[in-house]
């Protein structure tokens, strides 16, 4: 019974323009209320600074794991 939902609704999200139902069945799928994304534009710097964030993260994370202590 679930898969026949997600058929449904995937079937709504990818056909409903060509078929062109109603409103109200078009409705019933998640997939038509996706909004646009982005829906900001996108801020450069902080998106670099949280990219060296994780980096640092993700280099720490490594050294810690070349040093672990495991017998």
């Amino acid at each position: 019974m679930v898969w026949a939902a997600l058929v449904i609704a995937l079937l709504l999200g990818q056909l409903g323009a060509l078929l062109q139902p109603p409103q109200a069945l078009m409705n019933l799928s998640p997939y038509t209320h996706v909004p646009p994304v982005p829906a900001e534009p996108i801020n450069w710097v902080s998106t670099i600074v949280l990219l060296a964030v994780a980096a640092g993260l993700m280099v720490a994370g490594l050294l810690g794991f070349r040093h672990r202590d495991v017998n």
